[in-house]
């Protein structure tokens, strides 16, 4: 609306110029129409420069995000540095547990900021919280046309993950998935030594139960497997994370 009503008091202070004849209602009416063009033209200034008609609101918002990696066994949370200086990142996620699902990730902009906390839930979460400049009525906002309503000021990404989570780089989840793919080329000396180990812990829990069912047994034999797994993966992190 703001520049309709700049064309039309140009139009009409040229008019009044041209057409007019000299007299006091000519000059009231240049003066007015030039006092609403010269107000216009501020007003957009002021508006793009400084939000005239606007005001900072903060909203924040959550989401459930899941692991970048298709394996359960390894939950990660990708980041990946934007520009030569490391100050800026985008952290790579997907917002479904489906395995079709694409990866997302935060946009790469000077005013987004990101940040990692591990929490007590079993569930990982990223925690928006916007700054941005909106109109303060809809009046102003159709003032204006809406021009930069939702500006934004700040944005910061917290992402909450489980303690099981791991946080990598895309560089160093690339040499994870090499180390962790030459592991599992285990030599059959490897895999008899690990079975054994199993075994002797199965026969002495059940030394101390002898009440133990097969079904019992075979429950724990995958719960230390399940748990030397674990063990490797963690291993395998803390090496790429050197």
């Amino acid at each position: 609306m703001i520049l309709w009503i700049l064309v039309i008091s140009t139009i009409l202070l040229f008019i009044s110029f041209v057409t007019m004849k000299n007299s006091w209602y000519r000059t009231l009416f240049v003066a007015v129409t030039g006092i609403v063009m010269l107000g216009s033209i501020w007003a957009i200034y002021d508006n793009d420069q400084n939000h005239l008609g606007m005001k900072k609101v903060t909203t924040t918002t959550s989401q459930v995000v899941y692991s970048a990696s298709p394996s359960k066994a390894l939950p990660l949370l990708l980041h990946q540095d934007v520009g030569t200086n490391g100050d800026h990142n985008v952290y790579i996620y997907k917002t479904s547990d489906s395995s079709k699902a694409k990866a997302q990730h935060t946009k790469a902009d000077y005013r987004i900021h990101n940040r990692v906390v591990t929490s007590k839930t079993d569930v990982a979460q990223m925690q928006t919280t916007k700054r941005e400049w909106v109109y303060k009525s809809n009046f102003t906002k159709l003032m204006f046309n809406g021009l930069n309503n939702h500006h934004l000021i700040k944005q910061t990404n917290t992402f909450k993950i489980p303690s099981t989570w791991y946080s990598l780089t895309t560089s160093q989840a690339k040499q994870l998935s090499k180390n962790m793919k030459a592991a599992q080329k285990q030599s059959a000396a490897q895999k008899a030594q690990l079975q054994t180990a199993i075994q002797q812990q199965v026969a002495a829990a059940k030394a101390k139960n002898p009440g133990m069912t097969t079904a019992q047994e075979q429950a724990l034999a995958k719960q230390l497997a399940a748990k030397y797994q674990q063990a490797a993966i963690d291993k395998a992190v803390k090496a790429v994370q050197k």
